[in-house]
């Protein structure tokens, strides 16, 4: 199946950068927020917001996960930052999420940040982010490679992204619900668009991204932008990336 809608070659540059980080990373912060006298200066990393929402979070796996995403999501911005001169410690790069399910990024507990696009993702206690410069957008998606219910998946895939011998391939199964994740996480309207509105036809062995209703509604008033995509089975996981590079389809 196709990889990239990008050449993989070496004068090509992906216009994202995306970091990922284990539970080796997360596991001593993880144990200093759920100490019982833990506070927000005893966790260093977390921000006022980001250390009572994951104090809330009750399940160890989930907790982890969530800290493990957001983790390196402040790698990435604390970077970015660092280019425009601008010198921030994690706990004052907050990311909370707006009511869409979208990152929002708070600087120094007061001020929005949204000049980059930001994407965060979380499977099996690693946590993954990716972030795209000014005018650019990009959407990740991680999942683990798992048998899925016949219910869901003859909801969630349309008949011309399917083929009979996908019925016992998890990977590709997999792959094709990481596409649509990161896709939707990209043009910021999460799953409030129907599963068959972002769609990957099959074309022999390859996919091309198609859109519909509300999912196109939204692509056009972005400019309609050229959307490429990497997916790469990782493990027993799949990473979907899908991102922007500046062209529209208007040329």
């Amino acid at each position: 199946m196709l990889e990239s809608s990008q050449p993989l070659t070496d004068d090509f540059e992906k216009p994202f950068r995306f970091e990922a980080v284990d539970a080796t990373e997360t596991e001593p912060v993880a144990k200093r927020l759920e100490a019982e006298d833990a506070t927000p200066e005893s966790v260093a990393v977390l921000g006022p917001g980001e250390f009572e929402k994951g104090r809330t979070l009750k399940i160890p796996k989930r907790r982890r996960e969530w800290l493990a995403a957001r983790l390196a999501a402040k790698r990435l911005l604390g970077w970015h930052l660092q280019q425009e001169g601008v010198y921030l410690r994690p706990n004052q790069i907050e990311i909370l999420n707006r009511e869409d399910g979208s990152p929002r990024v708070l600087l120094e507990g007061r001020r929005d940040y949204d000049t980059v696009s930001l994407s965060l993702s979380h499977s099996r206690g690693t946590g993954v982010a990716a972030i795209a410069p000014p005018g650019l957008r990009v959407g990740v998606d991680l999942e683990a490679i798992e048998p899925r219910a016949a219910s869901f998946l003859s909801v969630m895939a349309h008949d011309e992204e399917w083929g009979d011998w996908m019925d016992h391939d998890l990977s590709e199964q997999t792959r094709l619900w990481t596409l649509k994740e990161a896709v939707s996480k990209l043009l910021l309207t999460g799953f409030t668009v129907g599963f068959h509105d972002v769609r990957f036809p099959l074309h022999g062995e390859t996919r091309r991204l198609s859109l519909h209703n509300k999912a196109l509604e939204t692509y056009e008033r972005l400019g309609s932008p050229i959307i490429h995509f990497d997916s790469f089975v990782r493990q027993d996981e799949v990473l979907s990336i899908a991102y922007t590079t500046g062209d529209s389809v208007h040329g």
